[in-house]
């Protein structure tokens, strides 16, 4: 276990080091449209990759300082996932790559909604109340925030917001 979490907090790394690099490729410069004031395009970006960067230094450091026969190095029989468990990721995976391909036709508003009520089927929630209100309060929640506060365009689709 000690391994794999040493090689996983690698590849976060890499991965973290790769968005910051290439983050800012994104960064138009500012015209006459566009106050100093506002946040660049690759600010996110690098905010992401820097927390991600840090959780892998995170990782590391208890890895390396882990005594023997803790949970953070030892795996028990009770910690290895089922098959039904380990196609989760991969159903997670295909819905994104649904979400990527409807985002467009159908706008960031609907898409977002059925990707929650998707991701909470997935997660099998029971209550059926957290399928209507979490959905619609994340997806207009931040398609207003997105769209009125850091003024980001994105897709209506057959909705007229």
């Amino acid at each position: 276990m000690k391994k794999k979490n040493l090689i996983a907090a690698g590849l976060f790394l890499a991965l973290a080091v790769f968005v910051w690099v290439t983050s800012g490729s994104y960064v138009p410069k500012l015209s006459a449209r566009f106050s100093a004031n506002q946040l660049a395009n690759d600010f996110f970006p690098k905010l992401v990759s820097v927390l991600m960067g840090g959780l892998a230094v995170l990782l590391v450091i208890q890895t390396l300082h882990a005594k023997p026969g803790s949970p953070v190095i030892e795996e028990s029989d009770e910690d290895k996932p089922t098959k039904k468990e380990m196609l989760m990721p991969a159903a997670g995976l295909a819905l994104l790559v649904l979400y990527l391909v409807l985002i467009e036709p159908l706008g960031y508003v609907i898409d977002t909604f059925l990707l929650c009520v998707f991701y909470l089927a997935l997660f099998r929630c029971k209550k059926w109340y957290y399928y209507a209100v979490t959905p619609l309060v994340a997806s207009l929640g931040v398609y207003m925030l997105f769209t009125r506060v850091f003024l980001v365009i994105l897709p209506r689709g057959i909705l007229p917001l």
